[in-house]
């Protein structure tokens, strides 16, 4: 009777309870360096979550929202950028509509979909669209011009789409107390597929250096000339002395 009543009284887990051990089992994976196991454990949580109208609740939105954007982040290391690009978008989305006290990390995730569609070959015109979208016209009005996250943004594409390295590396230096590992990550990948060129400092020590030889080649020609034109007055005195001698040879002169 004891066993049976111990049974009837028996709790199921929450909803809450049931989301957290499968985050837990996917940060063990993580932990144990088994990210394949990690990323399916974080997607069985995903479509459990949503077969069980689990993101009812703003705390259920905000801890999906994370475990997504850990899985973009695993993604975008894999060079996965268009899933990449999808998991950071579903944890912008899931979590904006009440973003004041997470939007430092939402504005972070911005910038991660905006390097991932980059990577993934997304045209200027494509990004700039998405960058409004995710500022002036849809998730967080702090995604704008002022903000360092989109100021970072807005540089790394006007320089990347111009093929401007030296702009490139300017944007991420000045901005260098922002970015994370994997923003890190991402710039040195965007930055190496920029055609190469020269930039400004190396053209303008090259011109230095062809000026430098210039100047030489011609300080040299000078000194060739002199030494030519004083060689040839030693020549004409030394014939007009000769000239004089056979004159006085003859008895033409004195």
């Amino acid at each position: 009777m004891d066993k049976l009543k111990k049974n009837f009284n028996h709790e199921e887990p929450t909803i809450e309870q049931e989301m957290d051990t499968l985050i837990e089992q996917a940060e063990t994976y993580e932990s144990e360096g088994d990210v394949d196991g990690a990323i399916c454990k974080y997607q069985e949580m995903f479509y459990w979550t949503r077969s069980h109208h689990a993101l009812s609740s703003w705390k259920g939105n905000t801890k999906v929202a994370h475990c997504k954007a850990k899985v973009g982040i695993f993604l975008a290391q894999r060079e996965d950028y268009t899933e990449a690009y999808s998991m950071f978008d579903q944890a912008i989305a899931l979590v904006y509509v009440n973003s004041t006290e997470t939007d430092k990390i939402i504005t972070k995730w911005m910038v991660l979909a905006c390097l991932c569609s980059v990577l993934d070959g997304q045209t200027k015109e494509q990004l700039e669209k998405e960058i409004w979208t995710y500022g002036g016209g849809g998730y967080t009005l702090s995604f704008i011009s002022g903000n360092p996250y989109y100021d970072l943004i807005s540089g790394i594409v006007n320089t990347y789409y111009s093929d401007d390295v030296y702009g490139f590396t300017e944007v991420c230096k000045s901005n260098h107390d922002i970015l994370d590992p994997i923003m890190t990550t991402l710039l040195l990948r965007l930055k190496q597929k920029i055609p190469e060129k020269e930039d400004l400092s190396t053209r303008e020590l090259s011109v230095e250096n062809n000026l430098d030889t210039t100047n030489h080649t011609i300080r040299g020609l000078c000194k060739l000339i002199e030494d030519l034109e004083a060689e040839n007055r030693s020549l004409r005195k030394q014939l007009e002395k000769k000239d004089n001698t056979d004159y006085e040879d003859f008895g033409i002169l004195g």
